[in-house]
């Protein structure tokens, strides 16, 4: 009997080890995949972030050169979200 529970012992001492070794293996390729992805966002963020900044600029320069578009623009868009906003608080 003790024969037995040796050989089980034994059986799942290495069951765990090969268990704690694959467990290593994965946790280092996770950490590869992380750095990796987070590396990707970043430069995305960078990228997108300088093109934004451009836009942003650009539609200033035109809102200075003739800002009575995006003051007509923007009251023609309020008046549209105020009568959809009446239309929904009438049924």
């Amino acid at each position: 009997m003790a024969l037995v529970a040796l050989t089980h012992s034994r059986k799942f001492n290495k069951a765990l080890q090969l268990l704690q070794r694959t467990a290593a293996e994965k946790k280092n390729e996770i950490a590869h995949d992380i750095n990796r992805v987070t590396r990707m966002v970043s430069e995305a963020v960078e990228e997108k972030g300088g093109k934004a900044r451009k836009a942003i600029a650009d539609l200033n320069k035109r809102a200075h050169k003739n800002p009575w578009k995006f003051i007509g623009g923007t009251a023609a868009g309020s008046a549209l979200v105020g009568y959809l906003t009446g239309l929904c608080k009438r049924k």
